[in-house]
């Protein structure tokens, strides 16, 4: 089969294959999508390239059948966000699914100059950018993943020197310290709409909307962390909401909602 997404069909048995190019809502997994999918069309052998986390909307590429060969082309090409950077909170995740690390007063922020120092700031991540994975990742380190290290313990701090980062996990009496890998990423745009004030957990934030492309394997919530901290007076800063909205060739535009992808058997 060639790829061509959204246009399912089924061989002389039934089976269906295709890529299946859906808008994810807020407040699923991405194995839920991949389970209405199994559901729909009667068997197990639907994938995701890609993963979007609960908080996150947006391009989620499915695979059904014998299209799941294409999962390599959408995890290894380059991706669009809508990404809410939040200025004055951060969590142990970078996003609203952590525990709050740091909270202050942004409320009170000169907004313009807040937008005036994000367009200083933004050569530091453009074309080439270097950032730490999230400790909430799937990375292995000595074969363990790191998520899973962080579940699994009491607590967990970083500690951050130029160029390097160490997570210490505590578990009972039991230190676990790694090295938190780093790599490299391209951002090919990053454009800062309107700095505003939002509310967000019964608080007034400073905050930014920002328009990303950036090459596979970018972490969007490690860049709002970035950008926080890149400003003249650094700031705790947090991915408050995600939308993808491009995989590859396929733009938001293109894609269906998950009550509505039986339309799309040929």
């Amino acid at each position: 089969m060639s790829y061509k997404f959204n246009n399912l069909f089924s061989d002389d048995f039934g089976r269906f294959s295709g890529v299946v190019a859906v808008n994810k809502p807020i407040g699923i997994t991405s194995h839920d999508a991949v389970d209405v999918l199994r559901r729909e069309f009667k068997t197990k052998q639907v994938g995701h390239a890609g993963a979007l986390d609960p908080f996150a909307s947006g391009v989620l590429v499915l695979l059904v059948g014998k299209a799941t060969k294409y999962s390599e082309l959408f995890l290894n090409s380059d991706k669009d966000y809508l990404a809410t950077v939040l200025f004055g909170r951060a969590t142990n995740s970078a996003d609203p699914e952590g525990q709050v690390l740091q909270d202050i007063d942004t409320a009170s922020l000169d907004l313009a100059k807040l937008q005036s120092e994000l367009e200083i700031i933004k050569p530091q991540f453009m074309p080439d950018y270097r950032q730490f994975v999230p400790v909430y990742s799937s990375i292995k380190v000595g074969g363990e993943k790191l998520r899973v290290l962080a579940r699994s313990s009491d607590r967990f701090e970083l500690i951050t020197t130029e160029g390097n980062r160490i997570a210490k996990f505590y578990k009972g009496d039991q230190v676990i310290e790694v090295q938190v890998p780093a790599h490299d990423c391209k951002i090919t745009k990053m454009d800062f709409q309107s700095a505003e004030y939002i509310t967000f957990a019964d608080k007034s934030y400073a905050s930014v909307v920002v328009d990303v492309a950036c090459s596979k394997g970018t972490y969007i919530r490690s860049l709002a962390e970035d950008i926080g901290l890149a400003l003249p007076t650094a700031l705790p800063a947090m991915l408050s909401n995600l939308c993808r909205t491009r995989v590859a060739d396929i733009h938001l535009v293109d894609c269906v909602g998950l009550d509505n992808v039986r339309s799309l058997i040929s």
